[in-house]
């Protein structure tokens, strides 16, 4: 395991000198009302400056290892949409909760028992 994590370490390593590795400013859209999360410190592969490279650093990429990682970073971030729903999923469990409370509170008295009429 110790060796996988040197290897992906070398393959970032010539990734970044390169120099197609950029800063990724990620926003995560979370829902109605709700700011925003700005996600910070977060890098990506720039597919333009990958494709620019010359004959001769795309293959020393491929020959380190580094294309692999550099096209499953690209690959994922269509995944980013999954990201942006689970995100408002949450926002939406956490104003439910809120508005459980609100509802607790409403209900809160000294008859603990509730019953129902159904005209029977």
């Amino acid at each position: 395991m110790r060796e996988e994590a040197q290897l992906t370490q070398h393959a970032a390593k010539v990734l970044g000198d390169s120099g197609v590795i950029e800063p990724w400013p990620l926003q995560i859209e979370r829902g109605d009302g709700q700011e925003p999360l700005k996600v910070q410190g977060l890098h990506r592969i720039n597919e333009k400056a990958l494709n620019e490279l010359s004959a001769e650093a795309f293959a020393s990429l491929r020959s380190h290892g580094a294309l692999a990682l550099a096209y499953g970073q690209l690959f994922s971030m269509n995944q980013l949409s999954q990201l942006t729903e689970r995100a408002k999923f949450h926002a939406q469990q956490q104003s439910g909760k809120a508005a459980d409370e609100n509802l607790d509170a409403f209900f809160d008295g000294d008859d603990e028992e509730l019953t129902f009429d159904f005209g029977e």
